[in-house]
This record gives C-alpha cells, structure tokens and sequence, in this order.
C-alpha cells in the first residue's frame, strides 16, 4: 500500500496555524475546516515557536487556543542568577524570553 505526500506551500501552513490561534477552535476541528489530517496540522502548530516578541504576549495567546494546556514565560540561554526581567532587559546577560508551550489535542 503506497501513500501519497502532498507537498503545501509555506503560506497554507502559516495561514493555518493562524487560524487555529486567533478562531480559539481545536486543531480538529480547522483542520477538517481544511481538508487536512488532524495529525498533519498538529505537528505544524507544534513547531510553532522561535520569535513572537513580548513574552507575556504569546504566553497570552497560547492560554487560549484549544489544546494547549500550558504557556510559561520564562528565560533561554544565560545563567539561573541573571534570569530577572530587570537584568535581562537592561544589561546582556545572553537570554532570550521564552514561553514554553504544552500541546495536547482535543479530541
């Protein structure tokens, strides 16, 4: 039993991580929405990550999306003595602001 792979172009898989985040509706349910597996669209929203800007932000917006059952902010890199918001923002220290998120679909 062969598969086929489809291949979807960068912007239908930001489009659709978009839309799970800002309907508050389950990887489930958009993607069926868009023909997709909820397997598919799950690991795309999984491997969201890298920038966001303000920390406490994206924390903000993962505490609401169905599915994610955890956002922490917090710091990467540098050390545990300088991992305050008042030393990481006026010196550098080598962190980065972080939100770490916990995915568990809905089913």
């Amino acid at each position: 039993m062969s598969t086929t792979r489809r291949v979807f172009p960068e912007v239908f898989k930001h489009e659709a991580v978009d839309r799970v985040i800002s309907s508050g509706l389950s990887v489930g349910k958009v993607a069926a929405e868009l023909g997709l597996s909820e397997t598919v669209l799950g690991r795309w929203v999984m491997r969201l990550g890298g920038a966001g800007g303000c920390f406490w932000g994206v924390q903000g917006v993962f505490q609401h999306v169905a599915g994610f059952t955890s956002a922490i902010s917090g710091y990467t890199g540098g050390t545990a003595n300088t991992a305050h918001y008042g030393v990481v923002s006026m010196t550098a220290t080598g962190h980065a602001e972080s939100v770490r998120v916990v995915f568990d679909p809905p089913t």
